[in-house]
Parts: structure tokens; C-alpha cells; sequence
């Protein structure tokens, strides 16, 4: 066996949290189903009522990011 460092085994935990916090928070951002997308305007359209949602993961990736170098 090879000799580890004290706090190793917390900071490969802690990797492990904020991996799993990171990716928990993308799953709930979805295009609603109700719009129909046949050009680009309509993706862009779609993509502006999803907005509130994808600057709260980018903030909250943010929050989780700095804790994490931290």
C-alpha cells in the first residue's frame, strides 16, 4: 500500500459531492415540450423562456465552484 496524505480521503469525498451537485443542477433545464422549433428564430425563442433557469445554474455552478477551490 502506498502512504496517502491525511486529508485525501475528505478531499476525494468532497470532489465526489460537488460532482454529483454540479450535475443535479443541469437535469431540471428543459426546453418545454409545448414549442415547436422548425428554424433557428424559434430555437433562440424557446431558449429566452429558458433563461431565468440557465442564469440560476450558471450562478449556482458559480457558488458550488468557488466552495469547491476553496
Amino acid at each position: 500500500m502506498s502512504a496517502t496524505t491525511p486529508g485525501s480521503r475528505l478531499e476525494a469525498f468532497c470532489d465526489g459531492v460537488f460532482a454529483i451537485a454540479i450535475t443535479l443542477l443541469i437535469i431540471d433545464i428543459k426546453i418545454p415540450s409545448t414549442e415547436k422549433i422548425d428554424s433557428t428564430a424559434d430555437f433562440v425563442q424557446a431558449l429566452k423562456h429558458v433563461a431565468p433557469s440557465i442564469f440560476a445554474f450558471v450562478l449556482s455552478f458559480i457558488i458550488i465552484l468557488i466552495t469547491w477551490v476553496n
